[in-house]
């Protein structure tokens, strides 16, 4: 108990509202997420998801301070450009739903900001001894935000008609811990490897995600 609160020491002042700031981005990046697969399908999202890296690589350098791609990194990314310029060129939802784009672009600069940005909250320079305590902030303090966009989504209705089986809850407290975990471990591979990097492999993961996806369904 004591490690924590000493682990959590340092981020009450100043590193607190870094991480308000990167909530703050983090909620704009999920809003804009579920916008973007209102108008546009699931193939624009995932295409325009797995472009990050291209930006994030650039805000690596820019802001802080690493090294641009070597030249076959360089031609990796510009492959992976073109590619996702093929798509949109070929895409018919681009000429039918303009808002699907505007919507996906935008979520596109956000999640790639805010992919650097978590990046500079768990520099070696603030010394953190464990993840528990980004992971405590980020979780403790996305509570109100979300309340509200349930709230501002009518989701309490839905919540009124929902029936409570012991088979339901004991699967939302296993996504509860689940996605503790998921955050701990993501904020320590944050640490431990580049912007750029964690970018790939949260691509990679929902890549794998889709495979298994369509393979078990």
């Amino acid at each position: 108990m004591y490690g924590r609160e000493a682990d959590a020491a340092p981020d009450a002042g100043e590193d607190a509202e870094q991480r308000r700031l990167r909530n703050a981005a983090f909620l704009a990046a999920v809003f804009t997420n579920m916008k973007t697969l209102q108008y546009a399908n699931v193939e624009t999202f995932i295409v325009f998801r797995a472009s990050t890296p291209i930006l994030v690589s650039i805000c690596d350098w820019w802001f802080l301070g690493r090294e641009l791609p070597s030249r076959r990194s360089q031609l990796a990314l510009a492959m992976l450009t073109l590619g996702a310029a093929g798509y949109v060129a070929t895409d018919r939802q681009f000429s039918l739903h303009a808002r699907a784009y505007a919507w996906v672009t935008a979520y596109f600069f956000i999640i790639s900001v805010e992919m650097a940005y978590g990046k500079l909250i768990v520099g070696s320079h603030l010394k953190l001894k464990s993840m528990w305590s980004p992971t405590l902030y980020t979780n403790t303090l996305s509570v109100g935000p979300m309340l509200l966009a349930g709230l501002l989504t009518d989701e309490t209705r839905l919540l009124r008609r929902t029936e409570w089986e012991a088979h339901g809850v004991a699967l939302l407290l296993l996504s509860c811990v689940v996605g503790v975990a998921i955050s701990y471990t993501g904020w320590r591979c944050r640490q431990l490897v580049s912007a750029t990097c964690y970018t790939i492999v949260g691509v990679g993961n929902k890549m794998a995600t889709v495979l298994v996806n369509v393979l078990i369904w």
